[in-house]
């Protein structure tokens, strides 16, 4: 008998995810993001559901188990979806969906900042410098894992404080640094901080406008970075002996 075909466990978790994502097209695309109330509702909706009861965040420690060991698409088909979504949209429309609609702690921080009122503004030459921290931590993140080294993505970015049982102290840390900031300085941890977001930003088209620039660059050396170790172990096989004897296997 020919074994069945793999199939896909969509469940209602799954079927909740495609109606947030649903809605996060609605708010941005539609003018419903304008209305102050629907906005936050929909921020109440992203911090109690996705980030609170299903802690279904992106991270660049998901991107990356993902493009190390495959997405997940039996295990979690949804998240995946959510994951399509957040890397094409951008490309095809220039909007940036997961960022604005859809990360609670974009959102959280976002509630935050309308504590209060003054702000702080940062030096141009200071946010100059600070933008470019992320895309440095994003360069060291590659390495560290074309270099194979034994440690947690997820201690670069906050978002591992959003799941109790992950226990992830330097997750917390960040996340408490971070919104206390947006209190004064909008949405400092996306703009400064985030991995994610800089990575989800390198896809974002500019249309027409759009010209290979210093972060292309970037994207190639990382790109020869990682294929690196395939190119060396590649040049370390030897060629079999011409004496070498040939075995052939048959029967079941």
């Amino acid at each position: 008998a020919k074994p069945e075909p793999p199939r896909f466990p969509w469940k209602g978790r799954d079927t909740l995810l495609a109606l947030v994502l649903l809605g996060a097209l609605l708010m941005a695309f539609t003018p419903l993001r304008g209305n102050r109330w629907i906005r936050r509702g929909w921020q109440a909706v992203l911090i109690g559901y996705v980030g609170l009861a299903s802690h279904d965040l992106f991270s660049l420690g998901l991107f990356a188990g993902w493009a190390t060991h495959g997405p997940a698409w039996r295990q979690a088909p949804g998240l995946v979806l959510l994951g399509a979504a957040a890397l094409l949209i951008p490309w095809a429309t220039g909007r940036q969906v997961y960022c604005h609609q859809l990360c609670p702690h974009g959102a959280a921080q976002s509630l935050a900042g309308k504590l209060v009122r003054k702000k702080w503004r940062v030096p141009p030459r200071w946010d100059a410098w600070l933008r470019r921290v992320p895309a440095c931590l994003l360069g060291l993140a590659l390495f560290s894992l074309v270099a194979g080294w034994s440690w947690r993505l997820a201690a670069l970015e906050p978002f591992d404080a959003w799941v109790p049982q992950a226990g992830n102290a330097a997750s917390l840390v960040l996340a408490v640094l971070g919104l206390g900031a947006s209190l004064f300085v909008p949405q400092a941890y996306c703009h400064y901080g985030c991995l994610t977001g800089a990575l989800l930003r390198f896809m974002r088209s500019t249309g027409r406008n759009d010209r290979w620039a210093a972060g292309d660059w970037m994207a190639l050396g990382c790109v020869v970075l990682a294929w690196s170790p395939l190119i060396w172990k590649a040049a370390a096989v030897k060629p079999v002996a011409a004496h070498a004897q040939a075995y052939t296997l048959r029967g079941q």
